[in-house]
């Protein structure tokens, strides 16, 4: 992933990073032609070593040459097609999926500005971890102000990233109380509380 947390991603050379899988892929067939509408199944085999644990990365592409277009000053310009399938290799027995929200920041709506919720996050594990979840906004009198869904923040391991949801609606002068639940996938979730003044 490119820095940012917002899961935009980054191809590299084969066997370029630490976490790299690409060089334990093999596939067939390395060419093939189709023809109009036709199909091609494509059979990989991951020979992972022993000595690794946690989690690989890598993509394999399927490209083709699809012909010569003309670009607006007149030069040829060769347009290919390519598609990646995306390979997240978890060694089992070896997963260790964790993470912890180094901070929080809430800052409240301002005029046309709505809140934003700031959340820095540290895989502190050995595979990637996607980090989402929900928030509530309760008043002094534990009603429920306003709740949403957190923007997904995506990390490999040793990376902190950090993410901003930003929520769009009107909240009366007050102090609320924020609940913020993180879920990290498979039962996992980490909470956090807030304390926020809105003028």
């Amino acid at each position: 992933y490119l820095p940012g947390g917002k899961g935009e991603k980054q191809f590299l050379p084969l066997g370029t990073t630490a976490l790299s899988s690409g060089k334990w892929i093999t596939f067939t067939p390395q060419e093939e032609v189709l023809k109009p509408f036709g199909r091609i199944t494509v059979r990989y085999t991951i020979k992972v070593p022993e000595e690794a644990k946690g989690g690989y990365f890598s993509v394999l592409f399927l490209e083709t040459a699809l012909g010569i277009a003309k670009d607006e000053e007149g030069a040829n310009v060769l347009v290919s097609g390519r598609i990646g399938a995306l390979f997240f290799i978890h060694v089992k027995g070896t997963v260790d999926k964790k993470g912890e929200i180094r901070n929080v920041e809430i800052k409240a709506p301002e005029g046309n500005k709505p809140l934003e919720i700031a959340t820095t996050f540290a895989n502190t594990g050995n595979v990637d971890v996607t980090v989402g979840g929900n928030f509530l906004l309760m008043d002094s009198e534990e009603n429920v102000a306003a709740r949403g869904t957190l923007d997904p923040i995506y990390t490999f391991p040793g990376a902190t990233e950090t993410g901003v949801t930003k929520w769009v609606g009107r909240l009366a002068p007050g102090k609320y109380q924020a609940l913020l639940t993180y879920d990290l996938g498979k039962g996992q979730s980490l909470v956090e509380e807030r304390t926020l003044t809105v003028g």
